[in-house]
Formats: structure tokens, sequence, C-alpha cells
């Protein structure tokens, strides 16, 4: 993989910089001494007209609390899609702009039995699916319409963040996965563990991979002007069988109850990433697994 040396006048407008991927991203530069901003939702108008690239991280998603309860469909769109519109209209402004970064989501496909290609057919099955499908339909436009470089990365499952950034208040009785098993281990024995569906399945990836995929996206100079990319670790991998690696990570008993009997696949296939990127998975999902727990444990 080529990439471009990173200049020293490089200057990144970030959004959503408060957030649990942005705020993470954002110590990376940081750490890198690379100039950045935080975008300011309620001023697009401010944007700096030196930046030149983007990071954008902002909008709502499941977890996401809205006035205190879980989003509706039209708080979705007003996030993710009209945010997004009034963001790209703001960096008309930007002069210097050369690369966008979009931070896409699997539920844009929906399910199916077949691993996703960046090309299969998406038929999202919810409105946040339905929002970000929106959202990088804006993007694609852009893209093509300012001929700035864009890399569109489709996240699929997030493990935890093992500081515990995401173990906020759940929005509307909905924590991340990680939480919701790591509290319910935590109770007093017999321990009942209670999932949707045991048999979903799920392509999890970890914050740490998906940081690193970003950044290589941002300096990356292979594929062409807009690149849809999955950020996955092409493997499968079962409700059921998440449950039985925290209770042998924590060496607990437990009986799993699933509260369904529907078995819906999401699972990407990552050979784009690891072509144009050079990116590939480097953390295992039991690591993540002992490494949240470990995080639970000194918290």
């Amino acid at each position: 993989m080529r990439v471009a040396k990173v200049e020293k006048d490089m200057k990144i407008l970030v959004t959503g910089s408060h957030g649990m991927l942005g705020s993470a991203f954002v110590e990376i530069l940081k750490k890198r001494r690379i100039p950045y901003v935080p975008y300011d939702r309620a001023h697009p108008e401010a944007i700096d007209s030196d930046i030149t690239a983007v990071v954008h991280f902002a909008g709502i998603t499941p977890y996401s609390f809205v006035k205190g309860k879980a989003p509706s469909a039209t708080a979705y769109r007003a996030a993710n899609v009209a945010g997004t519109a009034t963001l790209l209209d703001a960096l008309s402004r930007a002069k210097k702009l050369t690369r966008f970064i979009n931070i896409g989501s699997a539920a844009e496909l929906g399910f199916s039995p077949r691993p996703f290609l960046e090309d299969s057919p998406c038929h999202p099955d919810n409105p946040y699916g339905e929002s970000k499908l929106a959202q990088s339909a804006l993007v694609k436009a852009f893209a093509r319409t300012r001929s700035v470089k864009t890399f569109n990365l489709r996240v699929f499952n997030i493990t935890g963040f093992t500081d515990h950034r995401s173990t906020g208040r759940p929005a509307s009785g909905r924590p991340h996965l990680f939480t919701a098993l790591a509290n319910q281990f935590g109770g007093e024995p017999p321990r009942v563990i209670e999932v949707n569906s045991a048999k979903d399945v799920r392509d999890f990836v970890v914050p740490e991979d998906v940081l690193e995929a970003i950044f290589v996206a941002l300096i990356a100079e292979a594929g062409g002007t807009y690149e849809v990319i999955n950020i996955c670790s092409g493997r499968g991998t079962t409700i059921s069988d998440v449950v039985e690696l925290f209770g042998k990570v924590l060496h607990s008993p437990y009986t799993l109850k699933s509260l369904s009997r529907t078995q819906r696949a999401s699972v990407g296939v990552a050979k784009k990433a690891e072509r144009l990127l050079g990116w590939r998975p480097k953390i295992s999902l039991e690591r993540a697994i002992k490494n949240y727990v470990g995080g639970a444990a000194s918290s």
C-alpha cells in the first residue's frame, strides 16, 4: 500500500468529536500532532476555510439519547441526513479540502445469509439504517461533484471500548451488547443471561482496529474519487458464542435465555479494505472481551 505523506500543514475537521469514536480519534490526532478543529453544528458557517480533510462521525445511533428517549425516525433523519446536508453545504467554503472520510454503518445493508460486499444491494430494515443509507448518498454526490477523494467506511458491529466510553446511559433500556453482558454476568448466581436472539450472527470489529482504519483512510492514495469500504473482520459469530466467550473469560457458569428464535446475519467481506487501505483487523473477539472485562474490573 502507498500512503501520502502527512504534511505538517494538514488541518482536519472532526465532526462528532465528543462522541465515542470521535473523541478517541481526536486523541490519535493529538498524539501525532496533526492539527484538527471540532465541528460546531450550531454554527456550520464558521468552518475554517483552510481545512484539508474531514472525518465525519457526527450523528445519532440506536444507542443515542434524544430528549431522554430512543431516537425516532424523524430524529435519525434530522441528525444523520439533514445534519450531513448542512455540513456538506458549509464545506463549499473549504477551498483546500482534498479528503472526506464518512463513518457509515452496516445497518445500511440490512441482513442476509450471504456475506456483504461493498456493492451488495442495500435493504435497511430500520429507520437508523435508512438514514445512514441516505447520508451515504449525499456523501457520494458531494465527492463526485466536488472531486474530493472520499472513503465511505461501512463499519460493522463495534465491540465495547476497553475504557468503557460506551457504557453511558442506554437509550430506552438498550445498552451495547458488551455492556449488557458484563452487567448480567456481574449479577448474583445463578446467572441467567438474556439476549434478543442467540442465533443471530454478527461481524465484530474492535474500536482500536476501526480507528486505525479511519486514520489509514485519511492518508491512503489508492482508490478512486469515491470508495465504499467494509470495515469488518469478515467472520460471523453467533450471539450465543459471544456469551460463551464472556462466560469463559469470567470463569462464570450461566444459563442462556434467548427471547427470540429468529436468525439474522450481518457479515461483511473485508478484502477491499486490505486491497485499498492495506488494513486488516488485528485484535480477536476473545481478546477484545478479555480487554473489556479487564477494564471493567479496574474501573
